[in-house]
């Protein structure tokens, strides 16, 4: 039983042998990894590319991941609401409340951190040399601690696309479902991530889960294809 836990353990770790990454020719692909960064987190579409001009290109947060943060930040102020209206009303006692108080904060709290964290825009700059994602504009000559990162654009290597799905059965019919990722790799084979995306569909008996085609992985292969242009990059491809 232990070696069954080992060997499952050690197959998520090294799953580098699952994409044979020779078919790029290149050394760095070799060295690079070919598996989620952060598996099976995708959902919405919360990201979209959008041109800022002939030498700039960014990638922001679409209405759905605004929407969803408001959803969290709404249900919150409503039990809070709640539990004040309760209160000087008189209906419920402060004790009774406090669990709708309590969750009212979590919720709140929540949409206001993932708001902060998905609102962050990922800019790609010809004319300053670089690409960084932060809230504010890159400064040459100065702090840029408030930047979650950046680097140099000539730095990129390539551009990345891979996927991990997984078979939901029902009585009926199968599907599956994937999380697709688009990713930056640097020349020293480090990736950041720079999309990711859900989707789902039907898998018919004896289809490979990584040969089924869904129009929000078709969309982030087209996000791929346009960075790739302007970066004049190439696209590592292993999504169906």
């Amino acid at each position: 039983m232990l070696e069954n836990i080992y060997k499952h353990l050690e197959g998520l770790y090294n799953r580098r042998g699952s994409f044979d990454a020779s078919a790029f020719d290149d050394p760095v692909a070799m060295e690079t990894d070919w598996w989620l960064i952060e598996p099976r987190n995708g959902g919405l579409r919360l990201h979209k590319l959008v041109n800022s001009g002939l030498d700039r290109v960014e990638i922001r947060t679409t209405m759905a991941g605004k929407a969803f943060c408001l959803i969290f930040v709404l249900i919150g102020v409503f039990l809070i609401g709640y539990f004040f209206y309760g209160l000087f009303d008189g209906l419920i006692s402060a004790l009774s409340a406090l669990p709708a108080l309590s969750v009212g904060l979590i919720f709140s709290g929540a949409g206001i951190f993932f708001f902060r964290l998905m609102s962050k825009t990922l800019f790609f700059d010809k004319n300053k040399g670089f690409f960084w994602k932060g809230d504010v504009e890159l400064d040459m000559g100065g702090n840029n601690s408030s930047l979650e990162y950046f680097h140099k654009i000539k730095n990129i290597h390539a551009l990345q696309l891979v996927s991990e799905g997984h078979r939901v059965s029902t009585r009926n019919k199968k599907f599956v479902r994937i999380t697709y990722e688009l990713n930056v790799v640097l020349k020293d084979a480090r990736r950041l991530n720079i999309a990711r995306v859900g989707g789902g569909g039907k898998i018919k008996k004896g289809q490979e889960i990584n040969s089924v085609s869904t129009r929000q992985g078709n969309k982030l292969k087209d996000d791929a294809v346009a960075l790739s242009r302007f970066l004049n990059k190439p696209v590592w491809d292993t999504v169906a």
